[in-house]
């Protein structure tokens, strides 16, 4: 078992595949399998990691939480075996409880998430989409929501990062978070020197960056800005070591225009 920060730097020391659409394909089928430890909570830390939502986002994100009135809708993407809702609808952290709304590209099938799902689904507010992808979700899901969370980062296994937050700017209202994490993400310029993370995201128009943290968990605040989506090339893929079971492969991009439509 491997801390998040010793699986980030096994990735990085590896490259068995180089081959962006087989890897991207390879991921997806691995997700659609469900086969990954699934158990890591909002306050309830993972297998694998020994990490939860709030060591990821920070005391900020668990805030905001709290901060949900009974109308507003947390999204979460990737419940796994829905532990994080769990820990939403349990804990005595949250005297109220806002819509909660889990998109889940499969469904679990471990007894802890059928389990949970079951408990959940009596919970007023409670709705699960599954089968669908977040890139795809507002095809099925037209509402606007306050907060919405997704540590394993659907850019993992689609190359349209920046897609990502295009769809998040549109269900997201003025003033809502998002939290992300975004292990292994780097960027170069347009002439090819490096650019750190920070700088991309921070100069992304419609989101403010207002937190990170040592476990690649990135916080936003939607501005009242529309998101200008920046013009990027997926430069090179390479994936996580499936024998170590580690989760998270490592993207590069090329920022072509930070101000593209």
């Amino acid at each position: 078992m491997v801390s998040h920060r010793e699986a980030i730097e096994l990735v990085l020391k590896f490259d068995e595949f180089t081959d962006t659409a087989l890897e991207l394909e390879s991921n997806e089928q691995k997700l659609r399998a469900n086969d990954y430890i699934q158990d890591r909570g909002l306050l309830q830390r993972g297998a694998v990691d020994n990490l939860s939502h709030v060591d990821f986002f920070g005391d900020c994100y668990l805030h905001a939480l709290q901060q949900l009135r009974q109308n507003e809708t947390w999204l979460h993407i990737g419940p796994g075996n829905f532990c994080a809702e769990l820990d939403y609808f349990t804990s005595p952290l949250f005297s109220t409880h806002a819509k909660v709304v889990s998109n889940a590209y499969c469904l679990s099938q471990t007894p802890q998430a059928v389990d949970n799902l079951e408990f959940l689904r009596r919970q007023r507010g409670f709705r699960c989409i599954d089968g669908v992808k977040f890139q795809d979700l507002r095809s099925v899901f037209t509402d606007r929501v306050r907060l919405i969370s997704d540590v394993f980062a659907a850019g993992s296994y689609d190359p349209d990062l920046f897609g990502f937050f295009q769809v998040a700017s549109e269900l997201l209202v003025p003033g809502g978070m998002l939290a992300v994490v975004l292990a292994t993400v780097s960027f170069d310029s347009a002439n090819g020197s490096p650019m750190p993370p920070a700088e991309v995201y921070q100069r992304m128009r419609g989101f403010e960056l207002i937190n990170t943290t040592e476990n690649s968990g990135w916080v936003f605040r939607r501005t009242d800005e529309d998101f200008i989506k920046p013009r990027a090339k997926l430069s090179s893929f390479v994936a996580a070591n499936h024998e170590r079971k580690v989760a998270w492969p490592r993207r590069r991009y090329t920022i072509l225009d930070m101000m593209s439509v």
